[in-house]
């Protein structure tokens, strides 16, 4: 079996908390299937709180593959989170297709963004 990676990514992304902004995307070969791992840093650059939005998703947005909600610290930009994501992707499945994205909602910045796509045979349950 060759095994073979697809990976994009950005960084710099200014977010707005109304609406997910897509801060990285990654299209992978329209059948088989894939193992997508997904990460951003968000970096905080308000006197206050903030919380982050993140999902992982494919269909422009209408199939989420798995998503967090998390709060990045207030610091004038000296705070930070990593988010962390995975999810299976199998396009010729109803419901999803070959691109696979991050999406965010925050007063935060998005940073170091990356998606990275592993094709695989399968995905099963434990033995």
């Amino acid at each position: 079996m060759t095994v073979t990676a697809y990976r994009n990514t950005a960084t710099g992304i200014p977010l707005v908390p109304s609406a997910f902004t897509v801060v990285v995307q990654l299209r992978v070969p329209n059948t088989g299937n894939f193992v997508i791992l997904g990460r951003i840093t968000a970096t905080n650059p308000t006197t206050s709180p903030q919380t982050i939005n993140t999902e992982m998703t494919t269909s422009d947005g209408a199939t989420v593959l798995d998503e967090a909600l998390v709060t990045v610290p207030a610091g004038a930009n000296a705070n930070m989170v990593c988010v962390t994501l995975q999810g299976f992707l199998s396009p010729s499945l109803a419901g999803q297709n070959e691109i696979v994205d991050l999406r965010c909602a925050s007063n935060c910045t998005a940073n170091s963004c990356s998606l990275i796509a592993t094709s695989v045979d399968a995905l099963s349950g434990s033995l």
